[in-house]
């Protein structure tokens, strides 16, 4: 067994944290201390990546290679990881119970601003795929050569034989030399489901996606309605037929993709606003980073080592005979105290965290599969390939998803809401900052505020949540006479005091 010291237990009483904010801003008498993550690219203070949650072997890596690309630790790791699980796919699945089992599957998305080293971390990891995917196609295609080599001195000796008219060599070549297939594909060739599909033909375990921040891919993820029956079967691996325009419909019985992307900020609302599926974002696992300090050129050194990219070669190399994991016996209750924690916990949720709270016991198993390998992977040279997975990987990977993973994907909710009325709201309080408003009527919020994009229903159900946030509190009219006094709010003067609107 792989030696892992023991880690914390998942925690018991309650799993349901409150994102940790930023410096709370002083609340009055007349105003409570208002909900910061209502506030557009409000990050508030997210607790860090957990990097003893890593096999120990990969421990000093993540800092090294973050350090080395000047990066952040929490977007290097969660590419490793994600890299990691792409290389084990399907071959392995991990399963508490017969009737339940989670392939190796991971979707992330690093959330950054502009240059905020999101693409160089995402590199980190993708250098160790691009370097196996050369040492693949070059190993191919030297097999290649001495084969077609070998075929041109065999069809050499038959010329000379024939017009000598000596016997024919009983090895006499066929019409073309007999080559092997090209190495399965890592990475998928291209965003396009065709490509996809294409790629995944070629690979029973699965491909890796990576997703760069200049297209809009997680848009038109949330937003595709033809294209979600894809998705959502290369995240679970059910058969799915993919038309291929025109071509014969290309049939996957067992796709998977493991998706790495990078993300602003400002695109995250956007998707997530109006029209996006849950069902495809629950999904993600999200790390919203601080901007990492600049360092020194002279300090910028080469973060990846022959052995850490010998690691990646050892996962590919498994038997691609799929191949069910069971938990070990000190494992299970472990999983179930997980489990029964975050049952517990599930009813107070609703809209978009509700469902990516109800995916964290599939989530946990993948993590604890993929650390389990990972560890694997780094281990000396001759270790037998798992078996089970070990109690100290379903530790650390509840650990990673309910104190660190939780915080940051409600951070990345914040941005756009938990539901309808309050995907707006972040757009009023922009306004209300950039306006320096003080107080706002009914139709300015609805006509200025909101663009005019939605009914007064909808305008006023935006209004009662930005009240209940402590962002504004209706004011009392001193109109008398006929007719309806007009609505007006006034608004909370912390959100003049922040930065971060």
């Amino acid at each position: 067994m792989l030696d892992q010291p023991a880690l914390p237990e998942p925690g018991q009483p309650s799993v349901v944290a409150p994102i940790p904010s930023g410096p709370a801003l002083a609340p009055t008498p007349e105003w409570p201390e208002p909900d910061l993550c209502l506030l557009h690219g409000w990050r508030g203070h997210l607790p860090p990546f957990p990097v003893d949650a890593l096999p120990k072997a990969w421990r000093a890596w993540a800092p090294r290679a973050a350090h080395g690309a000047n990066a952040s630790v929490d977007h290097v790791a969660l590419s490793l990881l994600t890299v990691a699980a792409s290389q084990v796919g399907h071959a392995r699945r991990i399963s508490p119970v017969p009737s339940w089992s989670e392939p190796c599957i991971l979707w992330t998305a690093l959330v950054g601003p502009p240059s905020s080293g999101k693409t160089p971390a995402m590199d980190t990891a993708l250098h160790l795929v691009r370097a196996l995917e050369r040492r693949l196609a070059s190993a191919h295609a030297d097999t290649c050569r001495g084969l077609e080599e070998e075929y041109r001195r065999k069809v050499a000796e038959l010329r000379r034989a024939l017009q000598d008219g000596t016997p024919v060599p009983r090895d006499a070549p066929a019409w073309e030399p007999k080559l092997p297939p090209p190495p399965r594909p890592l990475t998928a060739g291209g965003a396009t489901i065709e490509m996809m599909a294409d790629a995944l033909r070629r690979s029973a375990r699965g491909v890796l996606l990576p997703c760069d921040e200049r297209s809009d891919w997680l848009d038109r993820m949330v937003r595709g309605d033809s294209q979600r029956p894809f998705w959502l079967s290369a995240w679970s691996g059910r058969p799915v037929l993919v038309d291929a325009r025109g071509r014969q419909a290309i049939d996957l019985p067992r796709p998977g993709i493991s998706i790495l992307g990078t993300i602003e900020p400002d695109a995250i609302a956007p998707a997530l606003a109006s029209g996006g599926d849950d069902r495809v974002i629950s999904r993600f696992l999200f790390a919203w980073s601080e901007r990492p300090s600049l360092q020194a050129l002279s300090e910028m050194a080469e973060g990846t080592r022959p052995e850490e990219r010998e690691a990646l070669n050892r996962l590919h190399g498994m038997p691609d005979a799929a191949r069910t994991l069971p938990l070990e016996p000190e494992a299970l209750p472990a999983f179930d105290g997980f489990r029964r924690a975050h049952d517990a916990e599930a009813g107070k949720l609703d809209g978009r965290e509700a469902a990516w709270w109800g995916k964290g016991p599939g989530t946990v198993l993948r993590l604890a599969g993929t650390l389990t390998f990972l560890a694997w992977a780094a281990a000396e040279k001759g270790t037998a390939e798992p078996a089970q997975v070990p109690a100290w990987t379903i530790k650390a990977a509840a650990r990673l998803w309910q104190q660190y993973l939780w915080p940051h994907a409600r951070a990345v909710f914040g941005t756009a809401g938990n539901s309808g009325s309050e995907s707006r709201g972040p757009k009023v309080l922009r306004w209300l900052k950039r306006e320096g408003k003080s107080e706002i009527s009914r139709m300015e919020l609805r006509r200025k505020a909101l663009s005019g994009c939605c009914d007064s229903v909808e305008a006023a159900r935006v209004a009662d949540s930005l009240v209940a946030a402590g962002w504004l509190q209706p004011l009392e009219s001193d109109r008398k006479g006929p007719g309806r006094p007009p609505t007006r709010w006034s608004v909370n003067p912390a959100l003049h005091q922040t930065n971060h609107a």
